[in-house]
């Protein structure tokens, strides 16, 4: 892969240094009897260039590690504009994620009931959007953000019970927000059929929280549908840790992209909770049993790792060295450090 993107650098510095020169001549030519500090056209179009390879290797790494019809396959969507009605009955287990697409020629809303008395929400008005929980009691949390009042926009989020764990794209772009909060939103068990699309091109609800990659991947592939024009932020995060996660789960998270995810690519987007809950994603089998190495078989699997379970296999990563004995700690800690 680096060496694919120092080629396409260098091509397309290439493509730009002829122009650049002839425009240096040009302009030393009509600056000949003054003082003029010529501007540096060759750095410019190099950054120009870096700019756009490093792009393009951004979306590169998201798109090899999250695969659009692979995403879209997994029966997680449980209601696609396109296809139902707003009065389709749909079930989410405590989260969501959700994606808006607006083309802008009025304020735009979606709103759905959550649990009969709360109110999961977002509009897109003038030049700003914003993503409200509201429960009972004025309880809400609440974000906002800016937005050119003049583009059309695919809008993907996802949301929960804590504030904090609120994630927000626009158009691809991952965006760092600031949480109003009053009161602490209680947790919804499922979503209702009450839903309402105000000047909304296109929705898709899914049932589980996902991931900045996921959410990336599955808007700018929405966006190209649209014509609309998407990118991947530099600044966006791999992982999106939940509020309630152990400390050193996002260390052991990195463990397992570098040495686990190649294989057991159904974990890629799982949650601390997913490793200590049976499901699809682990072929049914519960990864993590908390303050218990003999009773989690992520760790008596792995090279090293010492229990007294007599039927670890001890032979991950496949084809991979053994983890060091300081990875080996930190996972053995974090197993003892998972809440209950």
């Amino acid at each position: 892969m680096k060496t694919y993107i120092k080629m396409q650098l260098k091509k397309i510095e290439a493509k730009w240094t002829l122009p650049l020169v002839v425009a240096s001549v040009v302009i030393a030519f009509q600056n000949c009897g003054g003082e003029f500090q010529p501007l540096d056209e060759f750095k410019y179009g190099s950054e120009y260039a870096r700019n756009i390879v490093e792009q393009t290797e951004l979306q590169s790494y998201w798109d090899n590690l999250y695969d659009y019809d692979l995403l879209m396959a997994k029966n997680e969507i449980i209601f696609d504009s396109a296809v139902n009605s707003s009065a389709t009955l749909f079930f989410a287990d405590n989260t969501t994620s959700f994606f808006v697409v607006t083309n802008r020629r009025s304020n735009s809303e979606l709103s759905l009931v959550v649990d009969r008395d709360q109110i999961l929400k977002v509009t897109v008005q003038g030049n700003a959007v914003r993503l409200v929980h509201e429960a009972p009691a004025s309880n809400f949390s609440e974000v906002s953000f800016p937005v050119d009042p003049n583009k059309s926009l695919v809008i993907g989020a996802r949301s929960g019970k804590d504030p904090r764990n609120i994630l927000l794209m626009v158009n691809g772009e991952y965006k760092e927000l600031t949480v109003k909060q009053t009161g602490t939103p209680i947790n919804f068990s499922y979503l209702e059929s009450s839903l309402s699309l105000t000047n909304i091109q296109e929705t898709l609800i899914f049932k589980r929280a996902m991931e900045p990659g996921e959410i990336n991947v599955i808007s700018r592939q929405i966006a190209s549908q649209y014509n609309i024009s998407a990118r991947t932020s530099p600044n966006m995060p791999d992982y999106l840790a939940w509020s309630n996660e152990s400390p050193l789960f996002p260390q052991v998270r990195t463990i397992m992209r570098e040495s686990c995810f190649r294989c057991h690519t159904a974990w890629i987007s799982l949650s601390e909770s997913g490793f200590t809950t049976a499901s699809s994603y682990t072929k049914n089998i519960q990864l993590v049993k908390p303050k218990s190495l003999e009773e989690s078989p992520l760790w008596h699997s792995l090279k090293g790792s010492a229990d007294n379970n007599p039927s670890g296999k001890r032979d991950m990563p496949k084809d991979l060295p053994g983890l060091s004995a300081e990875q080996l700690a930190t996972i053995k800690s974090w197993i003892f450090g998972i809440s209950n």
